[in-house]
């Protein structure tokens, strides 16, 4: 009888043989782990480093050497998550396209494998990636038509409209990429419009030095420089550049009523006076103008609009401080736009014709489609306004039926200012 030969010799090679391609397919595991790890942390560096660069390409004040600075300095700052050696690390290249306009960060780095080594693989593992940001940043230039006539006063109306227009600036200003590259510029009108500072820029009367109130409920009455009383308040451009935005020079000054204090059926100077295009650093400032905002007065919407045209075009910008002068119209990359809003059909014009509210439609439309022929962008935006040929105006004037909107309650207003802002919001990345 022969002798059963003894395994258990044989079985622990073999299981510690296993062991051995059990820990290696264990540290290869871990090896990919680790490059998928770090591989990860490190694209998410490349595109935020392009992202930040990226943005500073609409700053025309800053170099490629600045651009360049902000991609390697969040690239380096980012790097510390990696896990790797410094030393691992190959300093980035960024490459700056303005034409496109793109920044593209590429980077490589270098790691041990710490169990490849054993199978065969490379002691160190390459990770070479990049990223490419395309981003076409616009700006947007929004002058806001606001209707503060004496119907707004009524059914918490000019509650509805403060919220919002004050959520339309916050909404724009919160997505704005640098404080200029969006700006919002504001009309109030009610019979007229309040020129306030720029009254002596636009009008040929003298300037005014001092202006108050007689009572609460009262039009504001200004002391000129020869005596006389005025006001800053503007009418409605007559002759051949009626239905332009010429600069307001020479015969293209605007009107405006004299001879105070016996004025026109139907005039009245509104308190609030215009706010030229202002940026996201006096985001305040402009709330707090409409916050102030009174109602009073019939409704010369076409004036209104004519001003939503001035504080957009730039044939104005001389009138206007520096940092509110419009940009050219057709530059690259420019949105200008504006919202029309009114809660009542327009009954005050100065014209001459006998029908007001006639002459004041035909007024708006021609300015309407002069404004749109130079790239403006209209929204119009009927509040609690149930005459139809009002709204056949205003939709007409419209840019297209989705810039046309017919609320009926302050939540629908507030729906509409705020689907304006988000389409205005997102035309600020193109890609």
């Amino acid at each position: 009888m022969k002798a059963a030969r003894d395994e258990r010799g044989t079985v622990a090679i073999i299981f510690a043989l296993s062991c051995v391609v059990l820990l290696i397919v264990i540290g290869i595991a871990v090896d990919v782990a680790r490059y998928y790890n770090v591989s990860t942390r490190m694209q998410a560096a490349l595109d935020g480093a392009s992202l930040a660069a990226a943005k500073l390409l609409s700053d025309q004040d800053l170099s490629d050497a600045d651009v360049k600075s902000r991609a390697l300095s969040y690239f380096t700052a980012a790097s510390a998550t990696f896990g790797v050696k410094p030393s691992s690390i190959v300093p980035p290249t960024v490459i700056i396209d303005r034409a496109a306009p793109s920044v593209e960060v590429q980077g490589r780095l270098e790691i041990p494998t710490l169990f490849g080594r054993f199978a065969g693989q490379a002691a160190l593992t390459t990770i070479s990636q990049k990223a490419k940001v395309v981003y076409d940043i616009t700006t947007v230039e929004l002058s806001m038509v606001l209707d503060i006539t004496g119907s707004m006063g009524t059914n918490g109306k000019l509650a509805d409209l403060k919220f919002a227009a004050s959520d339309v600036i916050d909404t724009l200003f919160d997505g704005a990429l640098t404080d200029t590259n969006v700006k919002i510029a504001l009309a109030p009108y009610s019979a007229s419009v309040n020129a306030g500072e720029f009254a002596n820029d636009v009008t040929t009367l003298p300037k005014a030095t001092s202006c108050y109130k007689p009572c609460w409920s009262c039009r504001r009455i200004c002391t000129d420089t020869t005596g006389s009383l005025t006001d800053t308040c503007v009418l409605e451009r007559q002759g051949g550049e009626a239905f332009t935005d010429a600069a307001p020079s020479g015969s293209a000054r605007l009107p405006n009523v004299t001879g105070l204090p016996s004025v026109p059926a139907r005039y009245t100077c509104p308190e609030s006076s215009v706010i030229p295009l202002t940026d996201r650093t006096h985001r305040d400032d402009l709330k707090a103008a409409i916050h102030d905002y009174s109602a009073a007065g019939t409704t010369a919407g076409q004036i209104g609009t004519a001003w939503g045209w001035y504080l957009l075009s730039p044939n104005w910008a001389s009138v206007f401080p520096a940092e509110s002068a419009p940009q050219p119209y057709g530059k690259r990359n420019v949105q200008k736009a504006m919202i029309v809003m009114t809660d009542g059909e327009f009954n005050a014009s100065y014209t001459g014709g006998a029908d007001q509210s006639a002459e004041a439609y035909t007024y708006f439309d021609n300015l309407c489609a002069a404004a749109k022929a130079d790239g403006i962008a209209i929204y119009t935006v009927g509040f609690d306004l149930n005459v139809p040929d009002a709204l056949a105006h205003l939709q007409s004037c419209a840019s297209s039926p989705t810039h046309f909107y017919d609320a009926k309650t302050g939540a629908q207003l507030k729906n509409a200012f705020k689907d304006i802002a988000n389409k205005l919001g997102n035309l600020r990345v193109a890609s």
